[in-house]
């Protein structure tokens, strides 16, 4: 049995027969140059990207004050779970409206349905209670401390007839 090999079908593609090391130095330079342009190619997105970015932020700081009046001024007609539709109002009167509500104190049964402005005086006059009742103990407890202090003297007194 006898094999023939012709190196030319191995060896010959688009480009014709090429050397071994014509093969090698042409992938090399194609596999250099796809690797050159992604990262090129990377390189500019990133570049693009962030010039947009800057872009874009220059120019939101230039109309967001403009956009933020015109939302907060624009007129809506609130319309509830049931489809009813209430009166034309604005996000500014919206906003005072819910702010002088949750600014309101309201005492509820359970802590959880309390609003922010109730539960933070809550908070403000329990810690001054506890601050005036423990003034108030400590006073307390000095008044009686020299009251029994007082009377213990005066009866030891009378017992040992040290009295006047």
């Amino acid at each position: 049995m006898k094999f023939e090999i012709d190196l030319n079908d191995i060896l010959s593609d688009e480009y014709g027969a090429e050397t071994i090391q014509e093969s090698i130095k042409r992938q090399v330079i194609e596999n250099l140059t796809k690797t050159v342009e992604k990262g090129l190619q990377k390189k500019i997105n990133e570049e693009v990207s962030k010039i947009i970015q800057d872009g874009m932020a220059d120019e939101l700081k230039k109309i967001m004050p403009k956009l933020i009046d015109d939302l907060i001024n624009s007129e809506f007609q609130p319309i509830d779970k049931w489809g009813t539709k209430s009166s034309v109002t604005t996000f500014r009167k919206e906003l005072i409206n819910s702010i002088h509500e949750q600014m309101t104190y309201k005492k509820e049964n359970y802590s959880d349905r309390e609003n922010v402005f109730t539960k933070a005086v809550n908070q403000v006059v329990s810690e001054e209670m506890k601050v005036i009742q423990a003034n108030y103990k400590k006073q307390v407890d000095e008044v009686i401390s020299k009251e029994a202090f007082n009377t213990a003297i005066k009866t030891l007194q009378t017992k040992l007839g040290l009295t006047q």
